[in-house]
């Protein structure tokens, strides 16, 4: 009997420890944040649980592990420190960065941001705005153009463009829609981000051509043209009728670097870039193009510098005194081509010529 009433005290204890221990847990998980009452409190609006995806986000990202941010690794994350290629972007807070653009196709590195700041590549544009920055884009092919705006600023490749207004800022797109190194805004007209002096923002636009490039611009007073350093005034240019009428490439000399270069007209002359052509006559000129088979006023036939009208023949701008025009001819023979210290280049009925000189 006492061995059977020490074993049922013993069950009794265990019993009302095995409750007891409910009870507690039971008065503990009423304070419990991960223990969830709205089912057993009836019409009653609780406060929203906390997030706690979005808190172990910013655990996370305050000591970030490393990462690639683009699909070839050139920007990546290593512990808390952002890089483009092997160079640290000083500052850079890699929880808000971002790529504003990058083609790893083309290895095009243009603007980045975060919270703080905006990047050109690793360095810090001074005084850009990062929540309003963005890059203008080419309508051809949607490539940057080089430009960029902020609400209070505008940047051309990073530099601010001097009292630009950036609500109004616009680029000049040529005709192929590809973005130019001109713009315009309500205080001015820019080249490559530079103020061109005397220019009427509401008057100014491109020139076209037929192979879309942006070498003239006018407005109700001037023309300009452009090496892509500078802007200049053409003088005495009429900008009501002058036009482009013949591209001319360098490939065989590299005559200006191999760029390509153009004639235009207006109501008084021809001019080869901004040179005026005094005393052309403007119904017989033309360029004297190797390929006589295309298109004489065609882009990109090779052209070794040479033209004429009917009185006179040119080397770029200038007449070559004494050459004569109804004979004048690029097409040479071999032995021809070896003569003098360059090779001749063109011939007439009395000399050969090489860039323009008589050489025999």
């Amino acid at each position: 009997m006492l061995a059977q009433r020490s074993w049922l005290i013993a069950l009794a204890v265990a019993l009302a420890l095995v409750v007891g221990g409910v009870a507690v847990l039971l008065q503990h998980s009423s304070t419990h944040p991960l223990v969830n009452h709205a089912a057993s409190v009836p019409n009653t609006t609780l406060p929203a649980p906390t997030n706690l995806s979005t808190s172990t986000s910013v655990i996370a990202s305050s000591s970030p592990e490393s990462r690639n941010l683009t699909s070839d690794g050139q920007f990546h994350i290593a512990g808390s420190v952002v890089y483009d290629g092997s160079f640290a972007i000083p500052g850079a807070d890699p929880r808000s960065f971002k790529i504003l653009y990058y083609s790893p196709q083309h290895h095009t590195k243009w603007y980045e941001s975060d919270n703080a700041h905006v990047y050109l590549q690793t360095n810090v544009l001074p005084g850009a705005d990062p929540s309003s920055f963005r890059i203008i884009y080419e309508k051809a092919d949607g490539e940057p153009s080089g430009y960029a705006v902020d609400r209070k600023h505008a940047y051309y490749f990073g530099d601010q463009v001097p009292n630009a207004d950036p609500a109004t800022f616009s680029v000049l797109l040529d005709a192929m829609g590809f973005a130019t190194a001109f713009a315009t805004d309500s205080r001015a007209a820019y080249m490559n981000g530079i103020v061109i002096p005397g220019a009427d923002p509401r008057r100014f636009a491109l020139i076209p051509d037929s192979i879309g490039s942006d070498s003239y611009a006018k407005d109700g007073t001037h023309v300009y043209t452009t090496d892509f350093a500078t802007t200049t005034v053409i003088t005495g240019a009429d900008p009501s009728s002058f036009s482009i009428i013949y591209s001319a490439s360098f490939p065989p000399y590299s005559i200006n670097g191999g760029e390509v270069d153009f004639f235009a007209e207006d109501k008084n002359t021809v001019y080869f870039d901004q040179h005026p052509m005094r005393g052309v006559d403007k119904t017989t000129f033309s360029p004297l193009y190797y390929n006589t088979d295309s298109c004489a006023r065609c882009p990109n036939d090779e052209w070794n510098g040479y033209s004429k009208d009917r009185y006179h023949v040119y080397y770029l701008q200038n007449v070559i005194p004494g050459a004569d025009a109804a004979s004048f001819t690029i097409h040479i023979t071999a032995a021809d081509s070896q003569q003098g210290t360059n090779g001749a280049d063109a011939k007439d009925r009395y000399h050969l010529y090489s860039q323009g000189k008589v050489i025999q």
